[in-house]
């Protein structure tokens, strides 16, 4: 599979999250999600409220809140890319990332820096895929040049639904 690409639509709706989290000062975290034989992300999945934690250097979600985003998943036959989260300050994994991060082989995460301020470019972003003993850094998902926002939805405890 080809490193996937993120249509524009795709990343102005991420920033403004990431922002809008950014402002009230606690982190913010989505999922990246395309079709499994595509190169290019398809679904930006933001995270609700039930089920999830936001803080200042915090963000986790719970088992329920992610049984049904990769269940929504799996219904429509989608794959979950990445996972996308922000930092109040730089790109980096944090011991609580490490310690309880998605620890799977090939499975990819970024880490968007300055979440007052974040970086619209994913090349600014912290980018690692998982290799079974740890995590080194990867090649960032490029911008395309399409505007298409794909869909948005928005998962929690509570389930899934349109943006």
């Amino acid at each position: 599979m080809n490193t996937p690409r993120i249509p524009r639509g795709v990343l102005d709706t991420l920033h403004a999250d990431v922002a809008h989290h950014g402002i009230l000062g606690v982190e913010s975290g989505m999922f990246l999600l395309g079709a499994r034989e595509g190169d290019t992300v398809s679904t930006l999945a933001l995270a609700g409220t039930a089920g999830v934690r936001r803080r200042r250097d915090h963000f986790a979600l719970s088992g329920k809140a992610l049984a049904r985003l990769f269940g929504h998943a799996r219904e429509r036959d989608l794959h979950v890319l990445a996972q996308v989260h922000s930092h109040r300050e730089g790109a980096f994994l944090s011991s609580s990332d490490l310690r309880h991060g998605f620890a799977v082989e090939g499975f990819t995460t970024a880490v968007i820096p300055s979440y007052r301020c974040p970086p619209r470019d994913p090349a600014a972003w912290g980018w690692w895929r998982y290799d079974g003993r740890g995590w080194p850094g990867t090649t960032p998902y490029p911008p395309t040049d399409t505007p298409s926002a794909g869909e948005t939805i928005i998962f929690d405890e509570d389930g899934v639904r349109a943006c």
